[in-house]
């Protein structure tokens, strides 16, 4: 007896090894996302290797024109925790984008007064992970801080700050080299972690070139 148009139709979207056509599109689509991480991972590796090039071909010829010394007052902060193992955008920005997300999950501008943007500051484990504060500075201490949030108080700092625009892996590490550059050549010392203030947040990835930080280094004279 011969087989029914339907029957012919599903024996034909039977490809190899019994996998379907639906089944295939599916292991194709999370193979392109795959692909696209790792071109992007590799794209801010370049930008990273570029940027990295640039800094040591001006080394030494010309300081950076954007360093401003101020005074940044105390404040209490909501502060999200992840770890990392180490410094470099790698590192350090997946897990400040999860910190992100749980920012919103967590409704955290609907508890407390908001008085500034984000900002990332560290704590540094000696021979281990570094543990990574995505914050938002607020007005006073919310009456409700649904774990994992905390709040945090942050003293007053005299920073050397410089302002920089574009992805994680053009501005970091080399901001850090300036800054320290400056500190040694004004005869001061860095005091404690950086902080860098998200200014402006983007939420398309293809406006990543207009997200903006200041990137403060506290010192003492």
């Amino acid at each position: 007896a011969s087989e029914s148009p339907s029957s012919l139709s599903a024996q034909s979207r039977q490809l190899v090894a019994g996998i379907t056509a639906e089944e295939l599109r599916g292991m194709l689509v999370l193979r392109r996302a795959q692909l696209e991480q790792e071109l992007e991972a590799h794209k801010n590796q370049l930008l990273e290797v570029e940027a990295r090039l640039s800094y040591i071909e001006q080394e030494g010829t010309m300081p950076a024109d954007d360093i401003t010394v101020k005074t940044v007052p105390a404040m209490g902060v909501v502060a999200i925790a992840g770890t990392a193992p180490a410094f470099g955008p790698e590192n350090i920005v997946p897990v400040v984008n999860r910190s992100r997300v749980q920012f919103d999950e967590l409704a955290i501008t609907e508890l407390a007064k908001v008085t500034g943007p984000f900002m990332i500051f560290y704590e540094d484990h000696e021979g281990g992970d570094i543990t990574v504060y995505l914050a938002l500075p607020v007005a006073e201490r919310p009456a409700e801080i649904p774990a994992p949030a905390q709040y945090l108080d942050l003293p007053e700092v005299e920073v050397v700050a410089a302002v920089r625009n574009g992805r994680a892996a053009s501005i970091f590490p080399m901001v850090y080299h300036d800054l320290f550059q400056w500190v040694e050549a004004h005869g001061v010392e860095a005091n404690g972690p950086g902080r860098e203030i998200w200014v402006n947040e983007v939420d398309d990835v293809a406006e990543i070139e207009q997200q903006v930080f200041e990137v403060q280094l506290p010192f003492v004279r």
